[in-house]
C-alpha cells in the first residue's frame, strides 16, 4: 500500500470508528445543547475523537483515536484553546484488529488546563443500571431518521447501563416510550469520550466510547447498542501510568516569561542582559511568539543574533509552524 493510500485508509478508519451525539427525535436539540455545555469543562478533543479531563496534565481517551499517531498528534483542544501534549500512552494489551478490547488511552499533557474541571475514574464494579450522560460533537442525528449533519456542536445525552463484563459497558438506544427523557447514544465524531455519573457531588467517568453494534438496525437508530471501555477494568493500569510517567518538563526563562505576559519592554532587556543559547529555551520563546500570536517577540530575538535556520517545532521549520498555526506575522 504507498503512502498516500495509507493515508487515506487511516483517515476512513478514524471516521468509521468515531462517534457523536445522536438524539431522540420527539425532544427540541437545544435540550441536548444544554446540558453538553454543563460539562464543557470536563471534556477535551484530540485526535478528532473525544476525551475526559481526569486531572489538569492528563486526558483520558480511546486508543484506537491515537494508536499509531503517537508521533503526529500534537495538541487537545478544551474550551477552545490548545493545549500541548507531552506524551500518549496506548493500552499495551490494545489491538487494533479487536480493537473493543482495551480499547482506552492516556494522553499527557506539557500545558496544564487550568480552567477544567477533571473528573474522577470510577473504580468500584457495580455500573449496571447506573444512569449516565455522554458529551461529545460531531454527526448530527436522531433516532427516528439516523445521521442527519456535521454541525460540530457540543450535545449531552443520557442513558443507563444494561450490560457489563469484563472489559465493556454497555447501553441500548431506547424508542421515546421506554427512553430516559434526554436518550441519546454515539455514533460518528464522539470515540473516545465519557459516560459520566454524578455521585454524592462528585462526577465520575465510568466508560470511554468505544463502538456500536447495529442489532439489525441502521446506523444512529432506536435499537442501537453502544459500548464503553469500561474504566473499573482497566484502572489499575491506569494508574500504573500516574505512577510512572514523568513530569512534563517546560524550559523556564525570564524572556519565555516575559513573552507570555506580552511585556516588550522587560522582553527587550532581559535579550540584551542575558540571550539564551540552549536550544529548548529558544524553541519554547518562538512557540510561545507563535502561538499568542506575537511577531515582535520573535522579530526582535531574530535581530539579537538568534539563529533560526536548523529550528524545529513539532518536527516542523519555524516557518512552517508558524503558517500552520495561522500566523502569517
Amino acid at each position: 500500500m504507498n503512502t498516500l493510500r495509507a493515508a487515506i485508509f487511516l483517515a476512513l478508519l478514524i471516521t468509521m470508528t468515531s462517534g457523536a451525539i445522536v438524539i431522540r427525535h420527539d425532544v427540541d436539540d437545544s435540550e441536548y445543547i444544554k446540558l453538553g455545555e454543563k460539562y464543557s469543562e470536563s471534556v477535551a478533543y484530540v485526535g478528532g475523537c473525544a476525551g475526559t479531563l481526569i486531572d489538569p496534565h492528563w486526558v483520558l481517551t480511546a486508543a484506537h483515536c491515537l494508536a499509531g499517531r503517537e508521533d503526529s498528534t500534537f495538541f487537545v483542544r478544551h474550551l477552545a484553546q490548545k493545549y500541548r501534549i507531552e506524551s500518549i500512552f496506548i493500552h499495551p494489551k490494545f489491538n487494533r484488529e479487536q480493537d473493543e478490547i482495551y480499547d482506552v488511552a492516556l494522553v499527557q499533557l506539557k500545558d496544564a488546563i487550568q480552567t477544567g474541571k477533571p473528573a474522577s475514574l470510577y473504580q468500584q464494579t457495580d455500573e449496571m443500571g447506573m444512569p449516565v450522560i455522554f458529551v461529545g460533537r460531531g454527526t448530527y442525528g436522531n433516532g427516528k431518521d439516523g445521521l442527519i449533519r456535521e454541525d460540530f456542536r457540543q450535545r449531552g445525552a443520557t442513558n443507563t447501563v444494561d450490560r457489563v463484563d469484563e472489559h465493556v459497558i454497555g447501553f441500548t438506544f431506547t424508542s421515546p416510550e421506554s427512553a430516559s427523557p434526554l436518550e441519546g447514544i454515539s455514533s460518528r465524531g464522539d470515540s473516545g469520550g465519557p459516560a459520566f455519573v454524578e455521585l454524592d457531588q462528585q462526577l465520575y467517568v465510568i466508560g470511554v466510547s468505544s463502538y456500536q453494534e447495529g442489532n439489525g438496525f441502521a446506523e444512529g437508530h432506536y435499537g442501537v447498542a453502544e459500548y464503553y471501555t469500561r474504566v473499573s477494568s482497566v484502572y489499575p493500569w491506569l494508574n500504573s501510568i500516574f505512577e510512572q510517567a514523568s513530569p512534563p518538563i517546560t524550559p523556564d526563562h525570564l524572556i519565555i516569561d516575559t513573552i507570555r505576559e506580552g511585556n516588550l519592554k522587560a522582553f527587550k532587556s532581559a535579550i540584551y542582559h542575558d540571550l539564551p543559547t540552549q536550544e529548548e529555551i529558544i524553541r519554547e520563546a518562538f512557540y510561545q511568539s507563535i502561538i499568542l500570536d506575537r511577531p515582535d517577540f520573535a522579530k526582535r530575538l531574530i535581530q539579537a543574533g538568534v539563529s533560526i535556520a536548523n529550528l524545529k517545532i513539532q518536527r516542523k521549520s519555524l516557518y512552517e509552524f508558524s503558517l500552520q498555526e495561522g500566523r502569517k506575522d
